[in-house]
């Protein structure tokens, strides 16, 4: 096969991939990263970290001005916000929510589901699933 067959076949592949727009909200440091690198390698996501150093108001005015089809939060970090999750489904219809908790390696997808982390692509696949807090479920 040649090069220019190939390239092709890429460019047609990304073209039918839905795009998504990933928030990303956590505590910088290796494991932040690697979650977001993990995410960034998927074609068509465009993943944006938001440092947990700014409050939550700052996570739902992003919200708001990106309006993301996902949003990611880090629960372990040392200023959770239980509310938050359940404040960004309530003003933004068909928004995923993910909490991973990176100390026992459970993720919850709002509407509250939690699924155990075996491995990288069960974040993956929690990501590509329909909505899961859509008010029409």
């Amino acid at each position: 096969m040649d090069s220019d067959f190939l390239l092709r076949q890429l460019e047609d592949a990304n073209a039918t991939m839905p795009s998504k727009t990933i928030v990303l909200w956590g505590q910088g440091g290796l494991l932040v990263s690697s979650v977001e690198l993990l995410l960034a390698m998927n074609v068509g996501w465009n993943v944006i970290s938001i440092p947990v150093e700014q409050n939550g108001l700052a996570l739902i005015q992003a919200v708001d001005d990106l309006n993301p089809d996902v949003v990611i939060i880090q629960k372990d970090h040392p200023r959770p916000n239980s509310q938050l999750p359940a404040r960004l489904i309530q003003s933004h219809s068909g928004l995923k929510v993910i909490t991973l908790n990176l100390t026992n390696n459970f993720m919850e997808v709002y509407s509250k589901q939690s699924i155990l982390i075996r491995s990288a692509a069960d974040l993956i696949s929690a990501i590509e699933s329909g909505p899961v807090n859509s008010k029409h479920q």
